[in-house]
């Protein structure tokens, strides 16, 4: 075979073994693909779950939904705060007692529903000037907390019975508790509780 012929052959067989090479290495990486757990999909950070805030002038609340309240002091009634249950110095917290829940602020007062048995519950007021609590009750809803004042069905000391109870027979059937409720008033910041004359009938639990 001349020089030149065999220069071509040997050139042929150069080509013919990278394309094989080439050709390997795409199969094995494919392959490689096929075999290969796929990563995973990146998820957003989550965020607390039940977490509520609360904004006044003067204070912001963020509630856990775990049974606490914390309260934010503010220089200004511009200044924010991020929605988060992140305590600093300076913060006010409910104590871990029993658990809280925000119901609301009148002017400088934070009005709390403590407990976890149904209603009644417990109407907590925190003077956030002291710090200190200065008022407990129990209440039913609905209850509404003005600047000034907190309005809720408040129980009595009055025995049900059938004169004063309408569903009398119908929820002592059932096995079911009554208490006679008045709707009443609770003015800030005399702290002072004055009933209505209305009164009603509530079940309760056993």
């Amino acid at each position: 075979m001349d020089p030149t012929r065999r220069k071509q052959v040997f050139v042929l067989a150069l080509v013919i073994i990278a394309m094989i090479l080439v050709l390997y290495e795409v199969l094995y990486y494919e392959g490689q693909k096929a075999v290969s757990p796929v990563p995973p999909v990146a998820q957003p950070t989550p965020t607390a779950l039940g977490v509520k805030c609360y904004d006044s002038p003067n204070y912001f609340a963020v509630d856990s939904g775990a049974g606490s309240v914390l309260v934010k002091y503010k220089a200004s009634a511009s200044q924010t705060f991020p929605c988060a249950y992140a305590a600093a110095a300076g913060d006010f917290q409910t104590p871990s007692s029993s658990p809280d829940f925000f119901l609301g602020f009148a002017g400088n007062f934070l009005i709390i529903d403590s407990g976890t048995a149904p209603e009644p519950r417990g109407l907590i007021v925190y003077d956030l000037g002291t710090r200190q609590q200065v008022f407990n009750d129990s209440y039913s809803s609905p209850v509404d907390v003005g600047t000034s004042t907190v309005t809720y069905w408040s129980p009595t000391s009055t025995v049900p019975t059938a004169a004063n109870c309408a569903q009398f027979g119908e929820l002592k059937a059932d096995g079911l508790g009554m208490v006679i409720e008045e709707y009443v008033t609770l003015s800030l910041p005399g702290l002072v509780k004055t009933g209505s004359g209305q009164y009603r009938c509530s079940p309760t639990q056993g």
